[in-house]
């Protein structure tokens, strides 16, 4: 998918030529601070080529130990690991290419800060700070993010806080995570308090201490192509955000909720939603999209509904142990559901639908004629998916 914000960020970059003065420097656990940074002669820890102003780092694999401050990534910086140094014979001059170790940054004293801080884009010029191809370890939050900056096949072990800490407010320059896989830690894997925008694609978010992935802010977020299993709370919350899409991801096996919507309307698409305890809990959303999702064998509903009319179509909602969606019975009025459009239904105990009224609807005549919504049910079937 092509990105609008980032697309203007590179045209803008090329059109003013930042980084003319650009300054490579390599860092290498043989290295010394004393020796002038170059790829035959390294620097040994990252401050010290930071302190040199480099605009891009390029550090062998191997162990660093950080200080226990948070290390201050400037924007348009790229700090790049993973390499081994080689000597080529022919051009006399030595080349620092992919090697498949990795760099781990160690934060062996843990305080109350950032690991790392990737500091904000400048004026919309250039990318904020970058990492690519580095393990951090450690930390209290392991990194923040801000405005334009980006995480490239980053391994983080998982801070004893929130693991990611999103802290942005330029809708158009979004924070990026590409690649990038989280194991652990004592909070979520990433947390989004923001009013900016934030990409999540490609990643991996494993056992976190709390939720997966948690947006409380009130910007864009885009979750995409992504797996977030085994977290001990829900496997994604949405609790605020003016455009939240998630799209194509594998969330399993989170102790709570796969996916919890309260008080906004996200689109959701294309995912499957697998062991989780509710598949899908959408709590005072109106105007929520549901649709070409594969919800299946989850603990309690596949999809469970408090105050909340959103559209729910062309999905897969299978085996679950608790109806396949769940009304929950208010005191009040009972509402008009949203849209029950073209899903195909199967083996959802006890009952295919639960609505407001407690009555059970099974049967595809029953799910099409007996539900009140504010547009009337259709196409729904009850067939075998053939793989449940």
């Amino acid at each position: 998918m092509k990105n609008p914000a980032r697309l203007l960020l590179v045209s803008t970059l090329l059109a003013t030529g930042i980084n003319a003065a650009a300054l490579t420097q390599y860092v290498s656990p043989e290295g010394n601070d004393d020796n002038p940074g170059t790829a035959e002669a390294p620097l040994q820890t990252l401050d010290r080529a930071l302190e040199r102003n480099a605009t891009e780092i390029l550090m062998r694999h191997g162990n660093y130990f950080l200080a226990p401050t948070s290390t201050v990534v400037p924007a348009g910086v790229v700090i790049r690991g993973g390499l081994e140094p080689y000597y080529v014979a022919d051009e006399d001059e030595t080349i620092w290419a992919a090697d498949q170790r990795r760099t781990v940054l160690l934060k062996t004293e843990i305080q109350r800060t950032a690991g790392f801080i990737l500091s904000p884009t400048e004026g919309g010029n250039m990318e904020g700070g970058v990492l690519e191809d580095v393990t951090i370890l450690g930390g209290f939050t392991s990194v923040e993010m801000r405005d334009g900056s980006r995480m490239t096949n980053v391994i983080l072990g998982g801070g004893t806080s929130s693991t990611v800490l999103a802290q942005i407010g330029n809708t158009q320059l979004p924070a990026i995570l590409d690649g990038v896989q989280i194991t652990g830690g004592g909070g979520s894997g990433v947390q989004i308090a923001a009013t900016g925008s934030m990409i999540i694609r490609d990643t991996v978010i494993r056992s976190t201490g709390g939720r997966g992935i948690s947006v409380t802010g009130t910007g864009n977020t885009l979750i995409e192509n992504s797996v977030i299993q085994g977290s001990n709370s829900d496997g994604i919350a949405i609790l605020g955000g003016n455009e939240v899409t998630i799209l194509n991801n594998r969330i399993l096996r989170n102790a709570e909720s796969g996916i919890l919507v309260r008080q906004t309307n996200p689109t959701i698409m294309g995912n499957l939603i697998e062991r989780n305890d509710d598949g899908l809990r959408i709590i005072n959303s109106s105007e929520s999209l549901i649709s070409q999702n594969t919800v299946v064998s989850n603990r309690t509903s596949g999809i469970f509904l408090n105050r909340s009319t959103p559209e729910i179509s062309y999905n897969i909602i299978a085996s679950n142990q608790l109806f396949g969606v769940m009304e929950e019975k208010e005191l009040e009025e009972p509402m008009v559901g949203g849209p029950l459009v073209g899903n195909l239904f199967w083996s959802n105990e006890p009952a295919n639908y639960l609505d407001e009224g407690d009555d059970e609807w099974d049967t595809a005549d029953e799910l099409n004629t007996n539900l009140l919504n504010t547009v009337p049910p259709e196409g729904n079937i009850v067939e075998d998916p053939l793989f449940t």
